[in-house]
Order: C-alpha cells, then sequence, then structure tokens
C-alpha cells in the first residue's frame, strides 16, 4: 500500500496568525521528510486553518494531503486540535504513526509498525507507568473519571495506530470521554486516553521511549542519544525563546540554515540547548537512574520525590 512500512504519518494542525503551531508542524514535518523521503504525509485540520495554511503556499506542502474536518460544538483552538485529535480513527484510513506538531524525526521510521498492538504510546514522561502521580489523579478526579491510583498512564503525542476494530472503538471511547473532561474543566487528551484504555481493559500497548522522547529533566536525557523521535513539548523554551522560533518564524515561515542543522541531527545540535549547563550533570545522572528503576514503581517514586528536592537546593 505506502512505500514505506505500510503505514503514513499524521499530524493534527489547529493555528493561525497569533500563534505558532504553524512553525512547529513545519519543523517537524521538515525533520520529518529529510529523515523519511517516502513516508506519506497527512494533515488533519479545521476549515480555518486550513485557509491559513494554504495561504502560505509553502513548498514543504508540496505532496501532503490535507483532510478537512469540521469540529461541532467550539470554536476554541485549544478544543478543535483536541477534538481532532480524538477523532482521528474515524478521519484517517489505514495504519498511521500520529506525531504531535512539537516533534522533531530523528532518524528512519521503519520498525514501529513491527509492535504487534492496536494502540501503542510511550509511557508519560518517558516515567514507570505503574504508578499514578497527584498531578494525573487529579486531572482524572475532576474530568469526571473516580479515583485512580495506579496506570498504565501514555503521553498521546506519538500514537502508532492501526486500522482495527479495537482500535476504532478505543478512539470512540476516547472521543467521548474528552468531551466530558473538556466539559468539566478538563481540556487534556491524556486523563481521557487513560479512561479509555481502562474501559476496555488496557489495550495500549507501550512503546519504548526512543519513540516519543520527551525533553524533560527527568527520563528524557537518558534516551536523547538514541532517540528516533524527540518531543520537545511546545511549552520549552527550546522553541519559544531565543533558540528555534526565530529561525522558523522570522525566517519566512520556513526552516532557515541553523534551523536545517538541526533538523539534519536533531540528537547531536540540541544537546548544548535542552539542559543548563550548570545542571547538566547532575540531571543526567538522574534520568540514568530513573531509567534503570522504571521497572519497579516504589523505587521510582522515591528516586523522583529525591530529584525535586535537590533540584530546589
Amino acid at each position: 500500500m505506502d512505500k514505506q512500512g505500510g503505514f503514513k504519518v499524521v499530524y493534527v494542525l489547529v493555528c493561525s496568525q497569533e500563534d505558532h503551531y504553524y512553525e512547529q508542524f513545519l519543523l517537524s514535518l521538515c525533520s520529518l521528510r529529510t529523515h523519511n523521503p517516502d513516508l506519506p504525509v497527512e494533515v488533519v485540520t479545521d476549515p480555518a486553518s486550513h485557509a491559513y495554511v494554504t495561504g502560505k503556499r509553502e513548498p514543504l506542502l508540496d505532496g501532503v494531503l490535507f483532510n478537512v474536518a469540521s469540529t461541532p460544538g467550539g470554536d476554541d483552538n485549544l478544543y478543535k486540535s483536541r477534538y481532532l485529535k480524538t477523532s482521528l480513527r474515524p478521519i484517517v484510513k489505514g495504519d498511521f504513526l500520529f506525531l504531535d506538531t512539537d516533534t522533531l524525526v530523528c532518524e528512519p521510521l521503519d520498525g514501529v509498525d513491527m509492535i504487534e498492538a492496536d494502540i501503542a504510546a510511550a509511557a508519560s514522561m518517558n516515567g514507570q507507568n505503574r504508578i499514578l502521580n497527584e498531578r494525573k489523579k487529579g486531572f482524572l478526579k475532576r474530568g469526571g473519571f473516580g479515583s485512580f491510583s495506579r496506570g498504565p498512564y501514555y503521553n498521546s503525542g506519538v500514537l502508532f495506530v492501526r486500522d482495527t476494530d479495537a482500535s476504532r472503538n478505543l478512539f470512540e471511547s476516547w472521543h467521548k470521554s474528552w468531551q466530558k473532561s473538556f466539559g468539566n474543566g478538563v481540556p487534556f487528551d491524556q486523563p481521557a486516553l487513560f479512561a479509555a484504555d481502562f474501559e476496555k481493559g488496557f489495550i495500549i500497548k507501550e512503546l519504548a521511549p526512543v519513540w516519543n522522547c520527551l525533553v524533560t529533566k527527568d527520563g528524557g536525557p537518558h534516551y536523547f542519544k538514541k532517540a528516533k523521535i524527540i518531543h520537545w513539548i511546545s511549552n520549552n523554551a527550546l522553541f519559544n525563546d531565543s533558540v528555534l522560533l526565530p529561525h522558523v518564524a522570522d525566517a519566512g515561515g520556513r526552516p532557515d540554515s541553523f534551523a536545517m542543522e538541526i533538523v539534519r541531527d536533531p540528537r547531536s545540535n540540541l544537546t548544548l540547548y535542552r539542559l543548563e549547563k550548570k545542571s547538566r550533570f547532575i540531571d543526567k545522572a538522574y534520568s540514568d537512574l530513573l531509567a534503570i528503576l522504571r521497572g519497579f514503581p516504589r523505587a521510582y517514586v522515591i528516586a523522583e520525590k529525591i530529584r525535586k528536592i535537590i533540584s530546589k537546593m
């Protein structure tokens, strides 16, 4: 069917002139095409965002399939992006690898479709995936899902999704759970994903952290050097301050030579920017320790607490 691996890469893009999600997407797309030139790309978007993007006439978008879908029930961009994300399975045909726009692809992605799962995702924050922290428990309770103390709890920034009845059923439950959560004042999609996975008997399988390496001071640095996909999280200073954003937004809306150098080898070129120099050693050491403890939830939680105490000293 598809040229490489039998799957396509899918993005959800909701953007406007008032934000930088288009620039984030463009940088991610550039990294994807640099390392995976033959992978088909589909962008699910709303009518207003589609008009904004196509008005740019960006050559990087040549060959991208835009799938324009409605988002009944709200005009807010946060609402629209989560509405589309939790509705992807009935919108997109075939197996797909979903990527958030705040990702950078580091190498060929062949092999992700070898995992035996209807849906696969990496553990939240690349950490242990069984004991829920207070923040996650709070979101679940406020979202209307009840009290939980154990996972698994996944990050939804990278999802491998097969075209199966099980994945369709999970997405249907995810969308309904997210609508409930949104109505209760919790607009995020990950608590709803947990609730849907719980309802379906925990069918999501875990992707290795290298498929969704989150740029944090905990788990991320350990997996950074082997990361296939770096997920730097949109509120991270790496993009929003002075490192990358001006090299996309201020360069005619496309990556300039500096950004392209990052794209060619994100793992090496981002190392200088992802952590403050004074804390790099201790963060790296703790990241290595937490990676070892991922299979021991209680020990992991203790190590996390010690890390937070030390960071405040």
